[in-house]
């Protein structure tokens, strides 16, 4: 387990990917591996990302409501160990 900021070239990047991805394929592969995003001061959505499997992640809106989304391998590099 590993946690911290991501190097804002990084951070550029994946929020790049999670805002211009495709609707979440079928999938039933569980993953094991997953990573959170939050903003630092505390305000916007969370996203849950699959780091393995599926690669699918989750928007939670800050003000309610959520997004499946569909991630990929460039992704999941973005968001492994800092």
């Amino acid at each position: 387990m590993y946690g911290g900021p991501l190097p804002p070239e990084r951070q550029a990047k994946a929020l790049r990917a999670l805002t211009t991805t495709r609707p979440a394929a079928d999938c039933a592969t569980p993953a094991s591996r997953f990573a959170v995003l939050r903003s630092l001061n505390g305000g916007g959505p969370e996203w849950y990302v699959e780091l393995d499997a599926c690669r699918r992640f989750l928007v939670v809106a800050a003000a309610g409501g959520t997004q499946l989304g569909q991630g990929d391998a460039a992704l999941a590099a973005l968001l492994g160990p800092i």
